[in-house]
């Protein structure tokens, strides 16, 4: 989380190297929270503890994600011009519809669900409990789910995509949510995926939607001590990842969903 917004503040000072696309796992696994949730309400403190899964607050809002069997994407780039330039929901569909032409490539039926509303940013509620309208959806069950954050005129939007999906341990982190509305891409493909072959195709979803090419890169050393320091004065402190956020608290940016 903190490479994350390290990239979006890069790119709000001009560096270059963006728009940019970063695909990556967590270990250990980790129940990352939305931005204005309170971790009380959302998660089970002892369960995380008993399973060995970490606790983190995004910067974006949207609903908590367990991080475990899955592959993470962000998407970083400047909001007023070139290739990411629009609306919040408009750029964010856009980006679902990469991820869904990367997905099409597996041989999926991957689309965008015209599905619920999502409910209130404050929920309890995890983000795979719910099929929302704009998210990427197989034979009606969401794959991904995603949330963007506007900010300095340049954007980040980040996104998980489970592998597989536990329903028992999802619940038992989440204080008992059993509702699950979505599946992993291994057993929607019903087979397991090969080493790299999610990232390839995702790859090769964002060059023909945005008729770029994606050229890997390296972070720069600026990005790198950025996420260092937000790393040290944030991302691990208690008091932010447990605090009880304010009602409004102002970020300087505009939210999408998740």
């Amino acid at each position: 989380m903190a490479v994350d917004e390290a990239m979006l503040d890069a790119c709000a000072r001009g560096e270059p190297g963006f728009p940019c696309l970063r695909l990556y796992a967590w270990d250990p696994p980790a129940v990352s929270l939305g931005h204005h949730q309170e971790a009380g309400r959302t998660v089970d403190g002892a369960a995380l503890a008993r399973q060995g899964i970490d606790l983190v607050r995004r910067l974006t809002g949207g609903r908590a994600v367990l991080h475990a069997a899955e592959l993470t994407y962000s998407v970083v780039g400047d909001g007023r011009s070139g290739v990411l330039a629009g609306a919040v929901m408009d750029v964010y569909r856009r980006i679902s519809e990469a991820i869904a032409s990367g997905l099409q490539r597996l041989g999926l039926p991957a689309v965008l669900s015209t599905g619920e509303r999502p409910p209130a940013r404050t929920s309890p509620e995890p983000c795979f409990a719910r099929l929302g309208r704009g998210e990427i959806a197989v034979q009606g069950r969401k794959v991904a789910g995603s949330v963007q954050l506007q900010r300095g005129g340049c954007l980040l939007q980040h996104g998980s995509l489970p592998l597989r999906l536990d329903p028992e341990r999802l619940s038992q982190a989440t204080r008992g949510s059993a509702r699950v509305a979505a599946w992993g891409i291994e057993a929607a493909l019903g087979r397991p995926l090969l080493p790299g072959e999610l990232e390839r195709v995702l790859v090769a979803g964002f060059e023909a939607r945005f008729e770029v090419p994606v050229v890997r890169g390296a972070r720069s050393a600026w990005e790198e001590a950025r996420a260092a320091e937000l790393m040290r004065d944030r991302y691990a402190m208690p008091d932010w990842n447990l605090r009880v956020p304010p009602r409004r608290e102002p970020l300087g940016g505009r939210r999408g969903v998740s």
